[in-house]
């Protein structure tokens, strides 16, 4: 679920969407998803670049065009975001849109943890997301830990925290801002839609 809470300098909402639409037609997040459900024409893309971590980038129309976290949009707002994950569109270094995207959990989710956690299995959410939306989470869940804001290294040295404390890592992620941790760990598992996770 995909919402607009804030566009600035362009005279209609279409317009970031559909800017945002074709940034992400070149991306393999999972995130992606919630823009490629809009009925907007895809635009061309150059020079288009993933930056782990923290976001896309690439020009279109002259323009650079940079959609991601907080990391890559130098920004200073916090619009309410309700658990959602927040995504902000800059155009030549100038923010112009605020997405806010939540995600829906599996049904089956809590009874897996669940039984994960009878096995004595440790588990551990470990994500680039905001704190508000991975405490949501974890809310339902009910993870033995939870890791926010993480960037693609910081997931890596979690992992080798673990095994340096003698255990065997097993690492499940979606394979983009994750391939480094699931190399690292003992057994890796990516999932080819963040969302089958």
């Amino acid at each position: 679920m995909m919402e607009i809470v804030s566009s600035h300098n362009i005279d209609y909402q279409g317009d970031i969407i559909q800017i945002a639409k074709s940034l992400e037609a070149k991306s393999n997040h999972f995130l992606a998803q919630a823009f490629m459900k809009k009925p907007e024409e895809v635009l061309e893309v150059n020079s288009f670049e993933e930056l782990p971590g923290k976001g896309i980038k690439g020009f279109i129309g002259g323009n650079l065009y940079e959609l991601g976290n907080k990391r890559l949009v130098d920004v200073n707002i916090d619009i309410e975001k309700n658990g959602k994950t927040q995504i902000y569109l800059a155009e030549n270094k100038k923010l112009i849109g605020v997405f806010n995207i939540g995600d829906c959990l599996r049904p089956d989710s809590k009874k897996a943890i669940d039984i994960l956690k009878r096995m004595n299995i440790k588990t551990v959410m470990a994500t680039g997301d905001n704190k508000e939306s991975s405490s949501l989470v974890n809310n339902v869940l009910g993870l033995d830990e939870c890791y926010s804001e993480l960037l693609p290294i910081d997931k890596n040295d979690l992992i080798s925290k673990y095994q340096e404390e003698g255990h065997t890592v097993m690492m499940v992620g979606d394979g983009i801002n994750d391939s480094v941790a699931l190399t690292k760990a003992s057994v890796g598992v990516s999932i080819k839609q963040g969302n089958d996770i």
